[in-house]
């Protein structure tokens, strides 16, 4: 070092040294995050033993220690400390993750011609001890802040709307402060709406969208999604408006005032191929949209395991929902490179079944949730897609504790 003056600078001072080891460096780094992502420490000296901890606390050696990338699901602020034998350790990095919190509980009530719109606030509850980059010289100093701050940067909601479509476009030109909305002198037809929570420092995702019928029935909805099956299946037809009447053909035709009405308490058996179309009507409303579903029924004589399939296609997985196995069946009709894989809702890679080039034939894999490579899963819905050189396809799965 040197000592500065006005007119002159000293000279430098003797040499001292001593060899430490580089901080523990993140990837990716410091920033607000959308969706869960998969946090990598390094530190750029060999052989260290890194740890970390994820509420702001200075790590130690009892710390967590990393074995390898951590799953960030929710508002981290990560410190991190490298040890080596013989070395003194290193200085302790840090790096904040913010993920920007979605309002939750979205309800929407209609009438004939206004949609009222009401939510909770975002859940702050699951972002405790967390320190704000706008803190950032307070965390440094290590020190704590309260749930309080969580709600500092939050300043209000955007509304989106469709019509008739998935187009969704901003409904308020201001921001909405209230958690609840009127939306009227609407025209007949069908909206979804999807609102945001807005921060100092961004905007949220989007909610999932709720759905109002104005003026109209509500549009039915088939009790079993429409594809393939190898069994009779039991079809319940429903609408979200009270006392609608639904009516029904199994032939393709639109339904009219003489089509068959469906019974609640009597289900439609389904035991080959059909195309099934349906309507909801009241009295004092405008008929809903027309929904169209078609089941493709296999029965074991039209094909059997060992023989060539005429379709490449994947089956529904049997059970479903399931626990805590599942068997995925899939034909291929002629040799090609396959990919099995099974997702999360949010798109997450959890497992992959088949990674290989098959030749021609039905083929089927047991998921069994437990043996997977990540750690143990929750309940919910998850995804298993089906991918040749020329065939895509992605069904739904439930696992149910």
């Amino acid at each position: 070092v040197t000592a500065v003056y006005e007119k002159h600078e000293s000279q430098p001072s003797e040499i001292v040294s001593f060899e430490g080891i580089a901080i523990p460096l993140f990837d990716p780094p410091s920033g607000i995050k959308s969706n869960p992502f998969l946090l990598t420490i390094n530190s750029l000296t060999s052989d260290t033993q890194i740890y970390y901890t994820l509420n702001g606390d200075k790590p130690t050696q009892s710390s967590n220690k990393y074995k390898g990338p951590v799953e960030i699901t929710d508002n981290a602020y990560v410190k991190a400390i490298a040890y080596k034998e013989g070395f003194i350790p290193s200085l302790v990095n840090s790096a904040e993750y913010v993920f920007l919190k979605q309002p939750t509980n979205l309800t929407v009530d209609e009438s004939s011609n206004h949609a009222y719109l009401s939510w909770d606030y975002p859940d702050w509850r699951s972002m405790p001890n967390q320190v704000s980059l706008s803190n950032r010289n307070r965390s440094l100093n290590n020190d704590r802040v309260s749930n309080d701050r969580n709600t500092s940067s939050f300043i209000g909601y955007n509304l989106y709307r469709s019509y008739n479509s998935n187009d969704f476009k901003q409904l308020n030109q201001f921001l909405v402060t209230e958690n609840q909305y009127f939306d009227g002198d609407l025209k007949t037809g069908r909206y979804k709406y999807s609102i945001t929570a807005v921060y100092e420092r961004g905007e949220s995702e989007r909610t999932e969208a709720v759905i109002a019928y104005v003026g109209m029935a509500a549009t039915p909805f088939f009790s079993v999604e429409p594809g393939f099956y190898d069994h009779p299946i039991e079809l319940y037809i429903e609408s979200q408006t009270d006392d609608a009447t639904i009516k029904y053909t199994l032939d393709g035709s639109i339904p009219d005032m003489n089509s068959p009405i469906f019974a609640k308490d009597k289900p439609i058996i389904i035991d080959k191929d059909t195309v099934v179309k349906t309507i909801a009507t009241k009295e004092g409303l405008k008929n809903s949209f027309l929904v169209e579903g078609e089941y493709l029924i296999e029965t074991s004589d039209v094909e059997d395991i060992n023989d060539t399939p005429l379709l490449t296609r994947l089956h529904n997985a049997y059970p479903n929902p399931f626990n805590p196995q599942t068997t995925i069946k899939f034909s291929l009709k002629a040799e090609d490179y396959v990919n099995l894989n099974i997702y999360d809702i949010r798109g997450r890679l959890v497992e992959t079944l088949v990674d290989e080039r098959l030749s021609a034939g039905t083929y089927e894999y047991i998921w069994h949730y437990e043996r997977h490579q990540q750690k143990t899963l929750s309940s919910g819905i998850y995804l298993y897609r089906l991918q040749t050189s020329d065939y895509l396809e992605v069904k739904k799965i439930l696992l149910l504790k």
